[in-house]
C-alpha cells in the first residue's frame, strides 16, 4: 500500500507526522545527550583505572600471583569504586531529570 503524497493528505493527518517527526527528532537529541553525558563517566573514571591495571602489572612483573580478592582489597580498587559511585550517582541524577522532564 503506497503512502499518499503529503498534498493528498488531511491537514490534521499532515499535522500528525510533523508532530511525530518532532517527537522522534527530540527523543534522538536526547539519547545522544544521554550517551554524551554517559561517555563522561568513562572518561572520569579511565585514569583511576587505567592506576589500578598499572598497579596490577606492577605487581605481577616482581612476580606476585594477584587474586581477585587481592585487588578487591586494594587502595585504589576501593577508591576506583568511590569514584564509580560518584559519577554513576551524577549520571542517575541526570538521567533521572532528563526523563522526567519528558514524561
Amino acid at each position: 500500500m503506497a503512502t499518499p503524497s503529503p498534498s493528498s493528505e488531511p491537514e490534521i493527518v499532515r499535522r500528525m507526522r510533523q508532530f511525530q517527526a518532532g517527537l522522534l527528532a527530540e527523543e534522538e537529541a536526547q539519547f545522544r545527550a544521554m550517551a554524551k553525558a554517559w561517555l563522561d563517566v568513562e572518561r572520569n573514571l579511565e585514569a583511576q583505572m587505567s592506576a589500578l591495571a598499572l598497579e596490577i602489572e606492577r605487581a605481577k612483573a616482581t612476580g606476585k600471583v594477584i587474586t581477585l580478592e587481592q585487588v578487591r582489597k586494594m587502595d585504589r580498587y576501593q577508591l576506583l569504586i568511590v569514584e564509580a559511585q560518584h559519577e554513576i550517582g551524577k549520571y542517575e541524577k541526570y538521567a533521572s531529570g532528563v526523563i522526567s522532564a519528558r514524561q
